[in-house]
């Protein structure tokens, strides 16, 4: 790389770990409206051989507009990247209007409907950290939410990104919380959390980081719920975009009315070919990631890493079952339920869950019941009773 210090900041993830550097060359990052910042500088922090440094700003959304300061040596070179998702409320009141601009009538009525159910089935509650949290607490939740993506990735036999940077949010967030930088926001059951998300805060920007949830829940829509949350606090809180990052995911297409590219804008020395070069490179190694991802080339990969992996144990945690009813009443008379609160009896969870889902019951009032002389489960409310058949 010759005389050239390299500095590299991931704007939505990094902004606030790395804004020291960012200060050396920018001075602020306002929204399309001037005077509506993102961030702003303190001041400008003069560097000895300015020009000998490139400063690579990476994942700018395009409804942010980055101000450099005005080095006479360096220039600014812009390259295309990666497709961005958001919400932009900069039209809607409130969060009904834009539900009705965003969706269907009967899309809209199934989101409703799922939300209620939750709250119906179980003791639900919402917390959003923001401005105060304990350090433990913070810790502990981050534990919590790591288990949750790994449990999630391990069903897909994948691994998640987001665990690339983990130590360094477990070292950051706690602060950046206290400081109203970032948030973590909590769906509890019971007081056990049973969704969590990680966001960081920029002006008017709320950007969604990190999100995941207990899968035994899946069949509540979390993942969905979570989105019409966080946008309830937008709303609350009037900020103007609900960004959601990057990642070609359905769920984005079908939340967010803001589509566009993120852009690498980066500030390199005048006359250098040296920095020319290196600039290039940063600025379409991301068009090469994406292209090498969507090709063969990328399947080709995958298939010749898969030959030299173990056989994974995906299959075995996969519970094959159904529900259908049973009458007998009678049987249950005799019978003590099963503690579910007992680790052995971890798998039964999403089965109970399911089931209340289904019914509509209200957890508390859902029992397990082991009939072995029948060969057979039972789950039982207080309006409804199903065996489960396990199936081969």
């Amino acid at each position: 790389m010759g005389l050239f210090k390299l500095h590299r900041v991931m704007l939505l993830t990094e902004l606030h770990l790395k804004s020291d550097i960012l200060k050396e060359c920018c001075d602020s990052i306002t929204l399309d409206d001037k005077d509506d910042y993102a961030w702003q500088s303190e001041k400008e922090v003069v560097r000895k051989n300015i020009d000998e440094n490139l400063y690579v700003i990476k994942n700018v959304p395009r409804y942010l507009n980055i101000t450099f300061f005005d080095y006479k040596n360096l220039k600014t070179q812009v390259f295309p990247s990666i497709t961005g998702f958001a919400i932009s409320l900069g039209n809607y009141n409130d969060i009904d209007s834009y539900m009705r601009d965003q969706f269907k009538s009967k899309a809209r009525s199934q989101l409703l409907r799922r939300v209620k159910r939750l709250e119906k089935c179980y003791d639900i509650t919402y917390k959003r950290y923001y401005g105060k949290i304990d350090r433990d607490d913070c810790l502990a939740l981050l534990a919590i939410l790591k288990g949750m993506i790994i449990t999630r990735f391990k069903e897909r036999n994948q691994v998640s990104d987001s665990l690339k940077n983990w130590l360094e949010i477990e070292t950051s967030l706690h602060s950046l919380i206290n400081d109203k930088k970032a948030s973590l926001f909590v769906i509890y059951n019971e007081g056990v959390p049973i969704s969590i998300s990680i966001c960081y805060h920029y002006g008017n920007v709320f950007f969604s980081y990190i999100d995941s949830y207990d899968v035994n829940y899946f069949k509540f829509g979390l993942g969905n719920i979570m989105i019409y949350k966080k946008l309830e606090i937008c709303f609350e809180n009037n900020y103007k975009f609900l960004d959601m990052g990057w990642g070609e995911l359905d769920y984005k297409r079908r939340w967010c009315n803001y589509i566009y590219n993120y852009e690498h804008h980066i500030l390199l020395p005048n006359n250098s070919l040296p920095a020319y070069l290196i600039a290039l490179w940063e600025g379409n190694k991301t068009r090469l990631n994406v292209y090498l991802k969507s090709s063969k080339v990328s399947l080709i990969f995958k298939k010749a890493k898969s030959a030299f992996k173990t056989e994974t144990n995906h299959d075995e945690n996969t519970i094959n079952y159904s529900l259908e009813n049973h009458e007998n009443l009678a049987s249950l008379s005799n019978i003590s339920p099963i503690d579910l609160n007992d680790e052995k009896n971890f798998y039964f969870k999403t089965i109970i869950n399911d089931f209340i889902y289904t019914t509509e019951e209200y957890y508390l009032d859902v029992k397990l019941y082991n009939l072995p002389k029948k060969g057979f489960y039972v789950i039982r409310g207080k309006n409804n009773c199903k065996k489960i058949v396990f199936q081969e």
